[in-house]
């Protein structure tokens, strides 16, 4: 019988579009990537000035090829796409939803406006260093200045991609792929999950992965997972409780920061991981000399960002994907949510608890007991549920109380009996 987390636990998990749903273990994704075919050598590799584009074909252990495209957002940002069974003109030119233009021009150029607002020059240019030759690219980015700020040096055999940031025109290495980086399996029709292995230096910290469990804020011998769904009391993977690293909450948010990786220098890079299936971390747990990242579907897609401290990398971040819009001053007041309020008696009693108590209350959050069978965009109207819920709203209003309610998503598979939200 094959270990949880073996190539063939993952094809069957994968074997029909109910399990695309399913919820795997971090420890059963990563159980197997050893036997997993891998990237074994770059056969040949292009760049485009003008594009700010390194296109790299590869050869796979299996005796297929693979594509990877490199490309520069900014002198500091560098993003790197991975997908096995593709040509490097197979990628789209267009984003996730995840950032905020749908182009790369488009994002490159939003990416310039704050740095112009402060009188900072912008342009840069991406080209091959004199030392590249067939089998070894030797990839710069240079400011304005004519300073390099990134360079990226791309190995043929092993597969290796070191990068290295120039602060001061002193080099600092940032990131480098381990041997070998990059392992995928078949994971449904023309898919396939993927490993990356990144090599993790002693001094190195990590810090984020977004709303995850734990007792701790540097997470360096930790696996997390990235699944949305409604994972009650937080025990329904691990039963440990939020304590436990590896039990997913509510957001999937895949970036994180390294701090100080080279050693006697304060450096910070920080990788997000633009990938809407199930993402996986393995930061030093299987192995401490280095980290893993991997995607259940689609392709690998990441966002390297290189700095000197947390927030100028962060700056860097926020402004691909976006800043928060000013709340409205209600949303700055004293909010009650709460899964059970069943029909209108219960909302009303709480409301009138809080008056009776005189605490302030601005407002109410209504989970899916609202909706009709737990459909989206549907009011439960019977007598003894959300009747006249129209009229009721305004009426809280009135009172005070704006009201959101819950449209969570759910999808249903009535030959396997279950639904997911």
């Amino acid at each position: 019988m094959s270990a949880p987390g073996s190539a063939t636990a993952l094809a069957i998990a994968a074997s029909s579009s109910a399990n695309a749903y399913r919820f795997l273990k971090v420890e059963e994704f990563f159980g197997g990537y050893r036997s997993w075919p891998s990237v074994s050598s770059m056969k040949s590799w292009s760049v485009d000035p003008a594009g700010k584009t390194v296109s790299l074909e590869l050869a796979n252990s299996d005796g297929t090829s693979s594509a990877a495209l490199l490309q520069f957002l900014q002198a500091n940002i560098l993003r790197f796409r991975f997908a096995p069974a593709k040509k490097t003109t197979d990628f789209t030119n267009f984003n996730t939803r995840s950032v905020v233009m749908d182009t790369m021009e488009e994002l490159m150029r939003e990416l310039e406006k704050p740095r112009i607002s402060r009188g900072q020059d912008q342009h840069f240019t991406v080209e091959a260093a004199p030392d590249s030759t067939p089998s070894s690219a030797h990839i710069q980015t240079r400011r304005a200045d004519g300073k390099v700020t990134l360079s990226v040096q791309i190995e043929s055999a092993p597969f290796r991609i070191t990068v290295t940031d120039w602060w001061d025109n002193h080099p600092r290495q940032m990131l480098q792929t381990a041997d070998p980086c990059l392992f995928f399996m078949p994971n449904g029709e023309q898919d396939f999950s993927i490993v990356h292995l990144i090599r993790k230096p002693p001094p190195a910290r990590y810090i984020g992965f977004g709303e995850q469990g734990g007792k701790a804020l540097i997470k360096n011998t930790e696996q997390v997972n990235f699944f949305n769904f409604d994972n009650m009391r937080y025990r329904q993977t691990y039963n440990h409780g939020p304590l436990d690293g590896r039990e997913p909450l509510y957001h999937s948010d895949p970036f994180f920061m390294e701090f100080n990786g080279h050693q006697g220098c304060e450096c910070v890079y920080g990788m997000f991981v633009d990938n809407p299936s199930q993402v996986y971390v393995d930061i030093g747990y299987d192995n401490s000399g280095r980290y893993m990242v991997g995607t259940r579907f689609g392709d690998l897609d990441y966002y390297f960002i290189a700095g000197s401290n947390a927030s100028g990398v962060l700056q860097d971040f926020s402004q691909f994907i976006g800043h928060s819009r000013l709340k409205p001053r209600y949303a700055l007041g004293y909010h009650q949510g709460c899964y059970g309020y069943e029909n209108w008696h219960d909302i009303y009693q709480a409301v009138d608890s809080y008056r009776k108590e005189r605490i302030p209350l601005d407002g109410i959050h209504v989970d899916v007991d609202v909706q009709h069978n737990y459909q989206t965009f549907t009011v439960d109207q019977s007598d003894n549920k959300f009747p006249n819920a129209q009229a009721t709203f305004a009426d809280l209003r009135i009172k005070g109380i704006k009201c959101s309610t819950n449209i969570t998503p759910i999808i249903s598979n009535r030959d396997n009996n279950y639904s997911t939200y």
